[in-house]
Formats: C-alpha cells, structure tokens, sequence
C-alpha cells in the first residue's frame, strides 16, 4: 500500500511541475507577443516623429525663406 501512496504522490508532484511548466511557457508567450506589439508600436511613433519633424523643419525653412525676402525687400527701399 504505501508503495502505491508513493507512486501516487510522484504522479502529483509530476502533474503539479507539469502544470507549472505549462503555466510558465504560457506567461512567457503571452509577455513575447506583447513585446513583438510594443516594438510594431515604437516603430510607428518613431515613423510619426519623423514625419511631424521632417514637417516642422519644411515649415521653419519655409518661414526663414519668407523672412529673409521680406527683409531684403525693406532694407532696399
């Protein structure tokens, strides 16, 4: 009898490491994938940036243009 009480609490241990492990790789695949979204996400903010800079830095240049023509323009008069 307690040979087969040891054999039965082996299956426990055996079934209770198993479903941990199961637990763990689940954690572990769930964390993976929102890693992988995160990353796609950094990507397109850094995408946006560069586009609101490259916007930023054409309309600043477009600015400086105009300022130096209106100053050209007043100081010849």
């Amino acid at each position: 009898m307690s040979k087969e009480f040891a054999e039965n609490v082996e299956g426990m241990e055996t079934r209770g490491r198993d479903r941990k492990a199961s637990r763990s790789r689940d954690i572990l695949s769930a964390l993976e994938d929102r890693i992988v979204t995160l990353e796609d996400t950094m990507g397109d903010i850094k995408e946006r940036i560069d586009d609101v800079d490259d916007r930023l830095n054409d309309g600043l240049q477009s600015m400086q243009d105009q300022l130096k023509v209106y100053v050209l323009g007043n100081v010849e008069i």
